[in-house]
């Protein structure tokens, strides 16, 4: 299983400390840019300070850096549109990023389609339950042909968590299943052993979900 540490920086300073506080069991940093977009619009010549850090952390820690960007109607604070937040993700890769995650249901077929299949990870996000639709949300990111697929659902009750583990064992080809709310802790217990990665914060005040584990629990 991969372990997967998230990440949203306020500042370029920011991400600079938060990315040598990485550890060498960690497999993958998810870069949330929401925040610290604003700094770059200001003073677009940090760009090339970030390209140093990707660098730089990718061949002292031996990570990969997947980067993500997300607006108001996903529960992120990205100022812009999706058209610019595609830009930004570009610009990511050519960074020295090595993937981005999209939202299937934000982002539309052509945005999709501006990234290499390889580089690109398609996530389903549902805070409010575990949707009826599992199998033709898996059928429409798989036509992507995504490095990875994620769904991140909320079960209500036992019912819809056991729903939501019967299909995870359907699933053949690399795919992130993670739970949140009440039953967060039960489901990703028990989807350990289904899921291709696991996210855990640096420590408890920077978990970027409710419930979300940190790395010290790896110990």
């Amino acid at each position: 299983m991969k372990i997967i540490v998230p990440i949203k920086p306020r500042s370029v300073a920011e991400l600079e400390i938060l990315l040598r506080k990485i550890d060498k069991r960690v497999d993958i940093i998810e870069v949330n840019f929401d925040i610290v977009v604003q700094e770059l619009m200001i003073a677009p010549g940090l760009i090339n300070h970030i390209q140093s850090l990707l660098t730089r952390t990718k061949v002292e820690q031996g990570v990969k850096v997947l980067g993500v960007c997300k607006t108001a109607a996903e529960k992120g604070s990205f100022p812009g549109n999706a058209n610019q937040r595609v830009e930004l993700l570009s610009e990511f890769l050519k960074l020295g990023g090595n993937f981005v995650d999209l939202d299937i249901k934000h982002n539309t077929t052509e945005h999709i389609q501006g990234f290499e299949p390889e580089k690109l990870w398609l996530s389903h996000h549902d805070f409010q339950t575990v949707p009826p639709n599992l199998e033709a949300l898996q059928a429409e990111m798989e036509q992507h042909a995504p490095a990875v697929i994620k769904f991140a659902v909320t079960p209500q009750n036992q019912e819809q968590l056991e729903r939501f583990i019967a299909f995870a064992k359907t699933v053949e080809t690399p795919a992130i299943f993670t739970t949140m709310g009440p039953l967060g802790l039960k489901g990703r217990t028990q989807l350990e052993t289904l899921t291709w990665g696991a996210f855990y914060a640096l420590s408890p005040e920077l978990a970027t979900a409710s419930g979300q584990p940190n790395l010290s629990d790896l110990d």
